[in-house]
């Protein structure tokens, strides 16, 4: 039995093994291809896919792949797609995952399918789902392919708004990326839609095909210096400068050798010849025009062969133009597509226009939002920290006034024990031959002893405390401690009086020194005290005007409040440091910020 099971698990194992598995080199073949579709080797990608077997690909990511580059290789090797079964298996794949890129590649492929099969409301609809997800993307390449694509086919289709409004966006990106071919067909883009608009818009499209010659003559690209000449021409044409239309289409002759694209040119230099009244060189020009195949061409030429039969009497060959005009140009009209097309298109394009606005809108409200939040949570940090450092100010003020009440009942309550204790001294010394009356005394000088070591323990914290606070208020803008007084607000007065008033200055008297003086020791632990005691060479002037330092008053703002120049005032701060035996290079502010 267990030989049985041993065979039957080998057999197993074979057959597994004999099972074809997925390998890599299918993907690295997509990658290769893809690589050169990118580097425009288009024929040899479209090679590469071809020796692809669709059967080998077993994940659904590798035939989306796939799928994709074949419909973009058959696309860049001008193939036309005539189904969409192919470009399907992409779209479903990237529309499920999480590669916006590829997902905007497929609905353009998709579009370019129905572009080729002439279903034009599909391919509207597929590059209107590519573009903003490709916008999202920034592939340039890409937004330029749906741009030129798009704006073509609003333009051939009357929708001028449209089509100029996409082209813009064209122009605007190949002036960034300083592309300049793209940047040209976008102008002779919309140098043809100025034209299409009529005569008011005449100067925008000269303006716009002067541009695109200029950008062409740093480096030339013939095929697009064509369609610039031959806009440019009919442009001139249009304009009624006829001169100018002449020059320019012999210019496009010059350039252009194949001579069965002269036709519409012919009509150009026709009706030129015809608004000059040289009705024979415009008829020779014109008969040239009508062999082309293109029923614009031939009815426009027709058109004007009538009138110029007419101007000259022969009516009956003008009756003959006329119903070849009118033949022509219903041919041309059948050419055109159904108003229901475009109304669709049209419908299709607003609601585009309405979903960009939204979003843009959305995003507009969202920065809003984030901006209001932001500058909520900053106007409350400075009003918390308003706040705060009033609070601050106000407790450190608080326990200013308690250490200093404390220091001094606990100076004077030591400075009591001590004159007890001197006393108990005194009568120790006359009471010598009394032994218990001494007994007695040194028991109640011990007491007072402890109590005065207690005291001075106490005390000492205090000081400590002191210094501590002291420390604190280095952390404060020292003027917020008397900056609601009145000594305070009469320094602001005085300052301001003089800068408007240059001949009376006004002055602090010398009570309103002695008060602000007075303010500052209170609230700061005799600053001025401590002043005085580490550089003792300093008079009461010197004193004043580091009390004006100390509070923050600028150089020109000290100038004004005691009426003097500003280079007086730095001559003081000198001065002064010279009294303190520091160096110049010392700012006094500096020096008065650590006291």
């Amino acid at each position: 039995m267990k030989n049985i099971l041993y065979v039957l698990l080998l057999i197993g194992v074979g057959f597994i093994s004999c099972i074809p598995r997925p390998t890599n080199s299918q993907d690295k073949i997509l990658a290769y291809a893809d690589t050169l579709i990118r580097k425009s080797y288009y024929d040899s990608a479209l090679q590469i896919l071809g020796s692809v077997s669709p059967e080998s690909l077993y994940t659904p990511a590798s035939q989306a792949r796939y799928a994709l580059l074949l419909t973009q290789a058959y696309d860049k090797n001008y193939i036309r797609h005539t189904d969409d079964s192919l470009i399907r298996i992409a779209v479903k794949y990237y529309d499920n995952s999480k590669d916006e890129s590829m997902c905007a590649k497929a609905h353009y492929y998709w579009g370019r399918v129905y572009q080729d099969n002439k279903d034009v409301i599909g391919t509207v609809r597929e590059f209107m789902k590519a573009l903003p997800i490709a916008n999202k993307t920034q592939d340039y390449d890409l937004l330029c392919l749906l741009h030129s694509n798009l704006g073509h086919l609003l333009y051939t289709h009357g929708l001028l708004e449209e089509a100029d409004s996409v082209y813009q966006q064209a122009e605007r990106m190949a002036s960034e990326h300083k592309d300049s071919l793209r940047w040209v067909v976008s102008l002779i883009k919309r140098a043809d839609i100025c034209m299409e608009r009529g005569e008011g818009f005449y100067l925008e499209a000269e303006r716009k095909l002067l541009k695109a010659q200029t950008i062409l003559s740093s480096g030339g690209n013939t095929p697009l210096a064509k369609k610039m000449l031959y806009s440019l021409a009919s442009l001139y044409q249009y304009m009624g400068r006829t001169e100018e239309a002449i020059e320019t289409v012999h210019n496009f002759f010059i350039i252009e050798s194949d001579t069965a694209k002269y036709f519409a040119s012919f009509l150009i230099v026709g009706s030129s010849f015809y608004k000059e009244g040289q009705y024979d060189s415009a008829t020779y020009y014109l008969k040239r025009a009508v062999q082309s195949k293109s029923y614009y061409t031939k009815y426009g030429a027709y058109m004007r062969l009538a009138d110029v039969a007419r101007i000259q009497g022969r009516y009956s060959e003008a009756l003959q133009y006329e119903d070849a005009y009118i033949a022509y140009k219903d041919s041309a009209m059948k050419e055109e597509y159904p108003a229901k097309v475009i109304a669709t298109l049209k419908d299709m394009f607003y609601h585009q226009s309405v979903y960009q606005y939204e979003t843009f809108m959305s995003r507009y409200r969202l920065y809003i939002l984030l901006l209001s939040i932001v500058l909520l949570i900053t106007i409350s940090s400075i009003v918390w920290r308003h706040f705060t450092g009033q609070h601050k100010v106000k407790l450190s003020l608080l326990n200013q006034q308690d250490i200093q009440t404390k220091t001094g009942v606990l100076e004077q309550l030591l400075q009591e024990k001590r004159d007890e204790i001197s006393l108990l001294e005194q009568s120790c010394a006359e009471s010598e031959g009394d032994r218990i009356k001494q007994l007695q005394i040194n028991s109640c000088l011990n007491g007072l002893l402890e109590e005065e070591r207690r005291i001075v323990s106490d005390l000492k914290a205090l000081l400590e405390q002191k210094e501590e606070e002291i420390k604190q208020l280095k952390g404060i803008k020292f003027k917020r401690l008397i900056e609601d007084t009145s000594i305070y607000q009469r320094l602001l007065y005085i300052k301001d009086e003089n800068a408007k008033n240059s001949t009376g200055k006004m002055n602090l008297e010398e009570e309103d020194w002695e008060e602000l003086l007075s303010e500052i020791d209170l609230v700061s632990f005799d600053f001025t005290t401590r002043l005085v005691d580490r550089y003792d060479a300093l008079v009461d002037n010197d004193i004043r005007f580091c009390c004006l330092i100390k509070l923050g008053f600028k150089f020109s703002e000290i100038a004004l409040i005691l009426g003097c120049s500003v280079d007086a005032v730095y001559k003081k701060e000198k001065s002064i440091l010279r009294r303190m035996d520091m160096e110049h290079t010392i700012r006094l502010k500096e020096i008065l910020r650590n006291i």
